[in-house]
C-alpha cells in the first residue's frame, strides 16, 4: 500500500522579533539556558556586559552575515541533558551559513534555487507514484480471464457450496 501525503501548508513570510545586529566584535560566547528555554548571546564592550536572549530557532533568521559566521565558529554552549534544544539554535546557524541566507540579502542567496529544486523533487515523486498506480491498474486486470466463483453467481456448477460438516466432535 503507497501512502500518498500532501505538503504541509507552511507560512512563506515568517514575522520575525527585531534583534541586535553587527555584534561579531563585542561577542563573546552564546549558551543554552535550560531554566528558561532560551539561547544566551553574550556581548562585552569595554567594561559592559551585555546580553541577548532568543527565545525562538527562527529569531536568529534575523542576524547579519558576519554575525552568523561568528555564531557558526562559536558553537553553542550546553549540559550533556539539553543536547536536542541546543543543537536546534546550532542547527538553524549551520543552515543560514551553509546556504548564505543573511537578514537583508535574501535576493541574493541560493535559497529561491533551493526551493524550486524540492519542488520538483515533490513533482516528480507524485509524478511516479501516479505511473504506478495506473501501472498496478492495468496488471490487475491482465490476467483475469475466468470468472471467480463466489455465491451470487447465476450459475449453479460456480457457486460455492458449504459443505456439511461430518462426525463434528464425532457425531454421526
Amino acid at each position: 500500500m503507497t501512502l500518498i501525503v500532501k505538503r504541509p501548508r507552511a507560512m512563506k513570510h515568517m514575522p520575525l522579533m527585531k534583534i541586535e545586529q553587527d555584534f561579531q566584535n563585542e561577542f563573546r560566547w552564546w549558551e543554552y539556558d535550560p531554566e528558561t528555554g532560551e539561547v544566551i548571546i553574550v556581548l562585552k564592550t569595554e567594561c559592559l556586559w551585555g546580553a541577548i536572549r532568543i527565545l525562538d530557532p527562527m529569531w536568529l533568521v534575523n542576524l547579519s552575515e558576519k554575525d552568523v559566521g561568528r555564531l557558526y565558529y562559536n558553537k553553542i554552549v550546553h549540559q550533556v541533558q539539553d543536547v536536542v534544544q541546543a543543537m536546534q539554535y546550532q542547527n538553524v546557524i549551520k543552515i543560514r551559513y551553509t546556504y548564505e541566507i543573511n537578514s537583508g540579502k535574501m535576493w541574493n542567496t541560493k535559497w529561491p534555487e533551493i526551493e524550486k529544486k524540492e519542488f520538483m523533487r515533490e513533482i516528480r515523486k507524485e509524478e511516479r507514484i501516479e505511473a504506478r498506480m495506473k501501472k498496478a491498474f492495468i496488471r490487475r486486470y491482465q490476467f483475469m480471464t475466468k470468472v471467480l466463483p463466489t455465491n451470487q453467481t447465476s450459475l449453479a456448477y460456480f457457486e460455492l457450496k458449504r459443505q456439511r460438516i461430518r462426525k463434528y466432535f464425532f457425531r454421526r
